[in-house]
């Protein structure tokens, strides 16, 4: 429904340039998980995965000032008439703020899920559960 809206708003828009832009933007979390899966051992938990997922998510769209199609809650509840607008995240930015293109949401979504994942310690139950995490080392 977002999408037939989108496209209806900006007749030039397309659906490849909006499934780039989502994938941009969800990759980076993502890949952000995978890194703290492989490279260490005792950090992150489900918990602080999804809330760095989420946290990395807010901020590429704020960071890149991604504007995404909503409506105007204020006019709907004061008028009762639903007003099409876009909300840009990130307009609090200064208008100097350079524009970022979309492989960078990669990185950035990547960098920002991986510190505060790391900073969030496994459970030792839980991380003992893996296969032969807490055996004790045969001499």
């Amino acid at each position: 429904m977002a999408t037939a809206i989108a496209v209806l708003i900006d007749p030039k828009l397309t659906i490849i340039a909006m499934y780039f832009k989502s994938r941009d933007i969800l990759t980076g979390a993502v890949l952000g998980v995978f890194l703290v899966g492989m490279l260490t051992k005792s950090r992150g938990s489900d918990r602080s995965n999804i809330f760095a997922m989420l946290l990395a998510i807010v901020a590429v769209l704020v960071i890149a000032r991604v504007k995404l199609p909503g409506f105007d809650i204020v006019s709907l509840f004061s008028q009762g008439r639903l007003r099409w607008v876009d909300w840009n995240l990130g307009g609090w930015l200064p208008p100097s703020w350079p524009s970022i293109a979309g492989p960078w949401w990669v990185f950035i979504g990547c960098v920002v899920c991986f510190l505060v994942s790391i900073s969030f310690e496994t459970r030792g139950a839980r991380f003992c559960g893996a296969k032969g995490a807490c055996e004790k080392p045969k001499t």
